[in-house]
């Protein structure tokens, strides 16, 4: 008996040391991955620093004082609208792209302010599709079917010539886009309404007053042919002189 209960010790004892024994396995790789990890990330940050150094900005020398935030509309394809709103040191950016009334396709990110690039830099963006499916009952409200894509997209947004443009690194889906701010919009379509108001008053008065000359000249001619006429009627042919009164000679 006491032989058997060694023997049970015996194996509780090394199942006790092996289990301790990878334990400590399992410790050492986890450390190592994460330090790993650590170590990529961190090479990352100086690769990333390195290249940010030598990078060719793309937004113009105004993006350094440039307030980002405000409503943006797409003029190049009118699909698609974007906001960008103050967080803090940063921007929260909501870019909303529809070519269809039954499907929405809206991608969200932080963005912050990189003064090498002169552009808005994220790397969280997350695109979710919203399909609307027409309710089989008519008394239904529409189903919306809600489909994330992906939530770990880079690019960056920046500012050239008064517009701003998307560098999508995931999809490249802003290549074809170009975002006016909409109060520069309003402004310009102000203008372009008071520009058209001015000239057809230039226009207008130009055409009053070619009528008004025309006016005046028309009577300045109706006067001359009144007096004409006028004289004319005023003339009174001549006489003949003694032709009437003459007498016959007496024979």
């Amino acid at each position: 008996m006491k032989k058997s209960k060694i023997k049970q010790t015996e194996k509780i004892l090394i199942i006790v040391g092996i289990v301790i024994v990878l334990a400590i396995i399992g410790v050492l790789i986890f450390n190592a991955v994460k330090g790993n990890r650590e170590a990529k990330v961190k090479e990352r940050e100086q690769n990333a620093q390195m290249d940010d150094a030598d990078v060719i900005p793309y937004g113009d020398d105004e993006s350094d004082t440039y307030d980002f935030s405000g409503d943006y509309f797409d003029v190049a394809t009118m699909n698609a609208t974007m906001t960008i709103g103050k967080n803090g040191n940063g921007y929260n950016v909501s870019i909303t792209y529809s070519e269809t009334d039954d499907s929405i396709t809206i991608w969200k990110m932080t963005a912050s302010y990189n003064k090498n690039r002169k552009a808005l830099v994220y790397s969280d963006c997350e695109r979710s599709d919203y399909i609307m499916e027409e309710p089989k009952d008519k008394s239904d409200e529409t189903e919306v079917d809600t489909n994330t894509k992906y939530t770990d997209g880079t690019g960056m947004i920046y500012l050239a010539k008064g517009s701003l443009y998307w560098v999508d690194d995931k999809e490249d889906m802003g290549t074809m886009l170009m975002f006016k701010k909409t109060t520069d919009i309003e402004s310009e379509a102000g203008s372009e309404e008071l520009t058209e108001d001015m000239s057809t008053e230039t226009t207008e008065s130009t055409e009053a007053e070619g009528t008004e000359t025309e006016g005046t000249e028309g009577s300045e001619g109706e006067g001359t042919e009144a007096e004409g006429a006028e004289g004319a009627e005023g003339e009174v042919a001549p006489e003949g002189e003694g032709t009437e009164g003459e007498e016959a000679p007496e024979g």
